[in-house]
């Protein structure tokens, strides 16, 4: 009787065919978000300088990310500034007083951004793809259809439109 010897034999199977059939499954990479870059611009004004870098890490249009942090902030006026036609060159610029505690607000409603319009529901995987229901180009407008499909166990969950 090997019993034991038995299920680690099968495991050992097991664990080379789901490898050898899907090896991303079991190799689950974290995303690496850059740390926030934010500094002073004139009296009521800051920029967040590295927020290209945050969205290509995410991978979600700055237009998006933007229009979340316009409606759900509190933090004051946002808008792009930067080259608007190039991803890797934008910069959000936020008109607000409250310098010393910006970089914490933001940093708590990109953690609020992730958890909603990146993971996975189901298996907390960052590798998702947001689309709208009638549209698959997201960059073009908001919806009120949107579906976040995740790369890794293929869920589909509906996010709160903004």
């Amino acid at each position: 009787m090997g019993g034991i010897r038995d299920e680690e034999a099968l495991r050992a199977r097991f664990t080379d065919q789901v490898v050898e059939k899907n090896p991303d499954l079991l190799a689950r990479r974290r995303i690496k978000v850059p740390p926030l870059e934010v500094s002073k611009d004139g009296g009521a004004r800051v920029v967040w300088t590295n927020f290209a870098a945050v969205c290509a890490a995410i991978d979600r249009p700055p237009s998006h990310l933007a229009a979340f942090l316009r409606e759900e902030g509190g933090i004051g006026n946002v808008a792009l500034a930067g080259d608007l036609t190039d991803d890797h060159t934008v910069q959000l610029r936020v008109f607000t007083r409250a310098f010393r505690t910006i970089r914490e607000n933001l940093g708590r409603l990109l953690a609020k951004y992730c958890a909603r319009y990146v993971c996975c529901r189901q298996c907390r995987s960052a590798r998702t793809t947001l689309t709208r229901n009638d549209d698959v180009n997201m960059h073009r407008r908001s919806s009120t259809n949107m579906i976040l499909t995740c790369r890794d166990c293929l869920a589909c969950s509906y996010p709160k439109a903004l």
